[in-house]
């Protein structure tokens, strides 16, 4: 038999109800024949107790009133509580059921542990024959928190101290152990509640460094907090203040999100006064312990993201059974382009922090900040251009299916003054105003606890649609079960803080088979991809240990959105320097004013129509000296369409002219690497003394070219930038030669 805990969303009363059912899809049709489809709150497989049992202890025990309609009971959910509320005390009541135990509305869960979860726990215990610590390096949404606690249970440890800089994470480690059937008889204890501390008992007690220190200036997310300094009156007051934690000697010490400031001066101060047996480190991107190989692998237990999908996928048998089956798929989406937003910035150098910065409460780069805030609702087809998205195939946060999917985000900004800033643009944006936006800054709600609570009050009131703004706040340690997506505006460029920020979307939800990350800086994402499969797979050779880790990640790149492998991010992340990132930059259409086209003079076009349009061969091939080194050049002419090859789709003479420009544009490469002198922008290729050379490579004449720099047809920042590269890096690794006649010719 199996029990489900629905509601019709049709209905705008506040009704539930409690049904059981052997065939839930049979069920389901029934109701989407009566008219609507049921919102899901609970479903629970193979009791041995019927729906009667449950509507027992809800009428009797809970006193919830019933409505009959049509032949079927609803129950009447109160004013001040909302269906969910309801539904997980429907879940307590089945909790107690199952277990045979007293009804504790607290106890809504009973689930087990997963495989993986399980043997962790096994190996871990095995490890502590022998050796007195261990690590897990558990993906974020292992459970590590869950899975600490049946460490516990099945190691029997009485007396249990866990500790961590992350004051938020307190709340979750509360919640898991309080809302468990296996973990009664266990008791939590704060710092606020150390008196109830009984050795008799077996006792988990969770101590974070900034409150244990009393410094609220500590308790922020800042790098601040675990290098701040500690004085010695502080460490007295400590044990003083704290004896019952300094006196006790501890079965297990848990180091909980031990990334974060545990290898400090301050934390070995503070550890110092502690007495244990045993220690056991959690994170998810524990990259600086196991550079340092702090740990043999016989004493870590690794679990990462494509563990988990494997896992899913060989389960997915199971169907909704399937343990994995809430754990939402991962996209990442990675847009390339940002760089060229800020007039005067190089790719090279290429920071989105420049983009967000700010002075007297405004953004110092305001038409790049709305070109970004446009382009993630659709405004315009790429960052860089006003084209129309429709006929592209690239996915957006904030245009088409994406709306529905992504109700709930959390962006990550530079710095507070940035927050504030955006804050003011969304609010009056045409599209984000129908949007709440929380400030998780100290200018705003104050703390992370303080942003999730408003967070899940806003959903409490009905609001779908929440924008999160946080410049550290929220990137660890807290869980937001209905967050959609995260998305990256700022520039975490340790692979720790990158990962730790993204995994905030893939806690586990009703009705949230996926969830997104949309990410302005390619290169910064694939390298810290690089570091966090290398850390991972030592054993692995590169190719492996990055296909072994790779989510799910499309990359939009000069107008086109394609899913990425490891090929694919391996050339990213050198092609700031490499003849494939000059091709690009050359040859994207945006170097040129196409619209300025329509409205030319005849002598302008005159110019254009003689640029060769055709792929082209050899025709002579001369000698150039280039200062240490003598370089064969192929000049090419315009060949001849073969006949044997189909004829392209007619092309107007718009489009005709646009290749023709490209033509030219692709040239200029073969020019630039072959002269002497060291062109660093579009001037100096106008000023040149070798003209003739310049016709022959170019098709036209310099003061053809210069006519077309004088009307405005190129966009000289972009061109500039691109020349300005090419020739300030020597790239002599590969054939030039065939590289400028195979990309760029043809």
């Amino acid at each position: 038999m199996n029990i489900y805990v629905i509601s019709n969303p049709n209905d705008n009363r506040n009704l539930v109800k409690v049904g059981q059912t052997n065939d839930w899809k049979q069920r389901e049709k029934s109701y989407k024949n009566a008219g609507f489809v049921p919102q899901i709150f609970h479903m629970e497989y193979d009791v041995n107790f019927t729906d009667d049992d449950i509507k027992n202890v809800l009428t009797k025990t809970l006193g919830y009133q019933i409505e009959r309609k049509h032949g079927d009971e609803w129950y009447i959910v109160p004013d001040g509580e909302t269906e969910e509320d309801f539904a997980n005390k429907v879940k307590a009541v089945i909790v107690s059921l199952k277990n045979n135990t007293p009804l504790d509305l607290l106890r809504t869960e009973d689930f087990s542990m997963r495989k993986e979860q399980a043997e962790c726990v096994d190996k871990t215990i095995e490890a502590f024959k022998q050796y007195d610590k261990f690590l897990w390096n558990c993906k974020m949404r292992f459970g590590k928190t869950f899975t600490t606690y049946q460490l516990c249970k099945k190691a029997r440890f009485k007396n249990v101290l866990i500790l961590t800089w992350k004051v938020a994470v307190e709340k979750s480690w509360e919640k898991d152990l309080l809302s468990h059937v296996d973990f009664r008889g266990m008791h939590f204890i704060k710092k606020d509640t150390l008196q109830s501390f009984n050795p008799q008992n077996t006792n988990i007690v969770f101590i974070s460094i900034p409150l244990l220190l009393a410094n609220k200036a500590l308790s922020d997310d800042t790098d601040a907090v675990s290098n701040a300094k500690i004085t010695e009156k502080e460490i007295t007051g400590f044990t003083e203040k704290l004896a019952t934690v300094a006196n006790v000697n501890w079965d297990l010490l848990v180091i909980d999100e031990a990334h974060y400031g545990t290898r400090a001066d301050n934390t070995r101060r503070i550890l110092e006064h502690i007495r244990y047996k045993k220690l056991l480190e959690l994170s998810g991107t524990p990259f600086k312990i196991l550079e340092d190989s702090e740990y043999p692998p016989y004493q870590i237990y690794n679990w990462t993201y494509q563990d988990e999908q494997n896992a899913k996928k060989s389960n997915k048998y199971l169907g909704d059974r399937n343990p994995y089956k809430d754990l939402p798929d991962m996209k990442i989406y990675t847009y390339d382009g940002a760089w060229e937003l800020v007039e005067g910035n190089t790719s090279y150098d290429f920071n989105i922090n420049k983009i967000f910065e700010t002075a007297n409460g405004t953004f110092l780069h305001l038409e790049a900040v709305l070109r970004i805030i446009n382009f993630l609702c659709g405004d315009t087809f790429d960052l860089t251009e006003n084209r129309d998205i429709k006929d592209y195939d690239v996915i957006l946060p904030y245009f088409n299916g994406m709306i529905e999917k992504n109700k709930k985000s959390l962006w990550f900004l530079p710095n507070v003054d940035s927050v504030c800033a955006l804050e003011k643009v969304l609010k009056n944006h045409r599209f984000f105003k129908d949007y709440h936006i929380i400030n998780a800054t100290g200018k705003g709600e104050g703390s992370s606890e303080k942003s999730l609570e408003k967070f899940l009050q806003l959903e409490k009131d009905g609001i779908d649609k929440i924008i999160c703004l946080s410049c550290g706040m929220l990137n660890t340690g807290v869980t937001i079960k209905t967050l959609n997506s995260v998305i990256m505006l700022q520039d975490k460029h340790s692979a720790q803080d990158f990962f730790q920020s993204i995994f905030r979307c893939q806690s586990p939800a009703k009705n949230k088979s996926e969830c997104y990350v949309f990410d302005f800086n390619p290169k910064r994402y694939f390298e810290n991809l690089i570091t966090f499969a290398k850390t991972n797979n030592k054993k692995k050779g590169e190719k492996q240990s990055i296909e072994d880790n790779l989510i799910e990640t499309h990359l939009y790149l000069d107008g086109k959105m394609k899913q990425t492998t490891y090929e694919d991010i391996m050339s990213y992340v050198t092609l700031d320097f490499s003849p494939d990132k000059i091709k690009r930059a050359f040859l994207k259409s945006n170097n040129v004013k196409l619209e300025l086209l329509e409205h030319a003079d005849n002598d302008i076009l005159a110019i254009i129509d003689h640029i060769p349009l055709y792929k082209n061969e050899v025709k002579e091939t001369t000698e150039h000296k280039n200062d240490s080194r003598t370089q064969k050049t192929k000049v090419y002419s315009q060949k001849e369409p073969d006949p044997s090859v189909p004829k392209r789709k007619k092309e107007t003479q718009f489009d005709i002219r646009k290749a023709k420009l490209d033509v030219l544009i692709s040239s200029l490469t073969i020019f630039i690497y072959i002269t002497n002198a060291q062109e660093q922008n579009l001037q100096d290729i106008i000023n040149t003394k070798e003209r003739e050379l310049f016709s022959k490579l170019c098709f036209i004449t310099v003061d053809q070219f210069n006519k077309l720099y004088e009307n405005q047809f190129f966009k000289n920042e972009l061109l500039n930038r691109a020349i300005y590269k090419f020739k300030n890096e020597e790239y002599v690794s590969r054939d030039w030669d065939d590289i400028l006649k195979e990309e760029f010719i043809g």
